[in-house]
């Protein structure tokens, strides 16, 4: 695209430059320099354009997009709306058919077979059912010290919803739920859309069709209806037979991962606004009646769909920009929301102002035909929270943490840990940020060189892949009592040996002087949820044998794999251990949150496979290998990645 100014002296408007958690400032700013704002795109080699996009910001303008017949969901020429790359036949097939990216009559047609099923009357009778899943999810909370509130409440509760009105058993919530992320991070306003994660897509598309087709097919016949929409939509099919098995299966993964992702969202941000708002929190608990008003308040303050595509069927006109034919439409309905024409005050959270108006669940024939659905969804999800989540009580002011999905249609948190108290306490008592360091230097006071004089099975195998790559220096993190140090510098290597205790390193330092290799081994205190005091490009290979996985925030781990590639030369290594979410101890003890459990004032961070993944993210990752260790036995992942050899620092 191009990189020209935009209307009112404004950069080109671009999404990806944009905060996940806050990003109304920057619509006001665009909004009130104009309604609509072009990106051209650069001239490519041939000499051609392709299409311009408008950012439309204006709610007057947001609106005429979608109720007028002069826009739709497919571009002039183009054969589907559906925002993919080249290939990826089987996920192609799938999103083609989804309802959302279909224009009249196709459009028409499959919303008239799904909308009875979802309308107010069916969504009524529901409610009951909506509230006892929202207790059941909540009663797994109760005596929880720490929750990820998208993890264990947000996402499942629609998935069991949706899954109950498509008629598919409760106990498939996991596996949905996995191949229904893996589709969304497929989505053209992923900021992180990968080769991989397409190719993962496909997969879970394939899987999906080949679940729907079989559970379509049971369906079939005399007898067989079971008096769900699955059920209705072979008789549609029956009765109907321009509904093909393709458009069949598709709208049932459709039903399935919007009928959910987008109630998450609302969720999780809606939880988030009241965790910030104690007295508001006092005023739903006291009148739940308020709960439908302020459900469609959290809707147009924060919606969980920010953007929204459009194309130019025809020349036309908007706020005075002459719009050809072809041109891409991008509707912000989140800064549209906020237009202080429509909405007095807009940036205030007013649960009693008139929101019928809002966007959030478009307007036009694409209105979302689940609103009512994640209505009733939201407002039984939150009157339970409130009413028992000892997080949202009065007097209780959680810690929480928060990350976004980067998804600009989907848009929310992916996570939302809340520390609360336990069932029967009043307040938390955490550890506090010296334990870690105390517990230490106590171990090593009562247990010098408790870890023996022998090197750990990670560190060989890190000094061969050292050497194999050339490397002379090594970094150890959490170095103890110098076990590994010492080796390493027994292989030939120079050694800056870091921990946090001073005790071990003092016994750490002893040894090296008693064995011989003292002028290769170095000690530095380090707390490693500070900045490493090292220099940028100071070291060839870094190794941490288990210190990734202690009591550190997910926050901090990611700081500090941003501080070991920075530490590292290019092509540099990293060999690391940490223990995961298949160990045994993982879900037991005290839950301190983020995946964090203590056993004996001893804290582990228990890795989940995502977080490997994600820490390797701008780096190659060359092996994660599963191993284990102890009497437990602990159950470890030995990861080795490299910076790559262009990057710096």
């Amino acid at each position: 695209m191009s990189a020209g100014p935009a209307e009112g002296g404004l950069p080109a408007f671009d999404p990806a430059r944009l905060d996940l958690a806050d990003p109304y400032p920057v619509y006001r700013r665009y909004r009130e320099a104009g309604p609509v704002h072009a990106v051209r795109p650069a001239v490519v080699p041939c000499g051609t354009r392709g299409p311009t996009t408008r950012y439309v910001f204006g709610y007057a303008e947001v609106a005429r997009v979608l109720a007028r017949r002069e826009f739709g969901r497919t571009a002039p020429g183009a054969g589907s709306a559906a925002p993919l790359p080249p290939g990826y036949a089987v996920l192609r097939a799938v999103v083609e058919n989804w309802l959302v990216f279909l224009d009249p009559p196709r459009h028409t047609a499959l919303r008239s077979l799904v909308a009875p099923a979802l309308a107010a009357g069916p969504v009524a009778a529901l409610r009951p059912a909506i509230r006892r899943t929202a207790g059941r999810l909540v009663d797994r909370l109760m005596t929880r010290e720490s929750v990820d509130l998208v993890g264990e409440f947000a996402a499942p509760f629609p998935l069991l919803v949706i899954s109950g009105v498509l008629g598919v058993p409760e106990e498939r919530q996991g596996w949905f739920r996995e191949r229904a992320l893996a589709l969304q991070r497929a989505g053209g306003a992923r900021v992180d859309r990968t080769l991989a994660g397409m190719v993962e897509a496909d997969r879970a598309a394939a899987e999906l069709t080949a679940y729907f087709r079989r559970e379509l097919d049971a369906r079939r016949g005399p007898g067989r209806d079971r008096g769900d929409l699955l059920s209705a939509l072979v008789r549609a099919a029956d009765e109907e037979t321009s509904l093909s098995p393709e458009e069949q299966t598709a709208t049932c993964v459709h039903l399935l991962t919007a009928g959910h992702e987008t109630t998450t969202g609302l969720l999780g941000k809606a939880v988030l606004a009241l965790l910030g708002r104690p007295e508001l929190r006092g005023e739903l608990r006291a009148d739940p009646g308020m709960l439908p008003g302020a459900v469609d308040e959290f809707l147009r303050h924060d919606p969980p769909v920010q953007m929204v595509t459009r194309w130019a069927l025809r020349d036309t006109e908007l706020a005075g920009h002459a719009i050809p034919a072809g041109d891409r439409m991008v509707l912000v309905l989140g800064a549209a929301n906020r237009d202080p024409a429509y909405f007095p005050d807009p940036d205030r959270l007013d649960v009693r102002r008139d929101t019928v108006r809002h966007c959030a669940f478009g307007l036009g024939i694409h209105y979302c035909a689940g609103a009512g659905l994640a209505r009733a969804e939201a407002e039984a999800g939150l009157a339970e929270l409130l009413a028992r989540l000892p997080a949202l009580q009065p007097g209780v002011r959680p810690e929480v943490s928060v990350r976004y999905a980067p998804d600009w249609v989907f848009h929310g948190p992916e996570r939302l840990t809340v520390t609360m108290p336990q069932a029967g306490q009043a307040t938390l008592r955490p550890m506090t940020r010296d334990a870690p360091r105390a517990h230490w230097q106590r171990i090593y006071q009562e247990n010098p060189g408790m870890y023996g004089e022998e090197p750990s099975a990670p560190a060989r195998y890190a000094a061969d892949v050292f050497a194999a790559a050339g490397a002379r220096d090594v970094l150890e993190l959490g170095a103890g009592h110098g076990r590994d140090a010492l080796y390493f510098a027994r292989r030939g290597f120079a050694v800056r040996a870091a921990d946090f205790s001073t005790v071990a390193l003092g016994q750490l330092a002893a040894r090296a002087e008693a064995a011989g290799p003292a002028g290769r081994v170095t000690t530095a205190v380090v707390d490693v949820r500070e900045p490493l005091p090292f220099a940028t490009g100071s070291a060839d290979a870094v190794f941490a044998h288990m210190l990734m996985c202690m009591d550190l925030s997910t926050r901090h781990i990611e700081e500090l794999a941003g501080e070991v590639r920075r530490v590292l030369r290019p092509g540099g290594t990293f060999v690391y251990t940490v223990r995961h979410t298949g160990d045994a101890h993982y879900g037991t003890g005290v839950a301190r949150g983020d995946d964090i459990h203590e056993h004996g004032g001893f804290a582990v961070h228990f890795f989940p496979r995502e977080l490997v993944e994600r820490l390797a993210e701008g780096w190659e990752l060359r092996e994660v290998h599963a191993f284990e260790e102890g009497e437990l036995p602990r159950r470890l992942w030995r990861v080795t990645m490299s910076v790559p050899a262009a990057s710096a620092g």
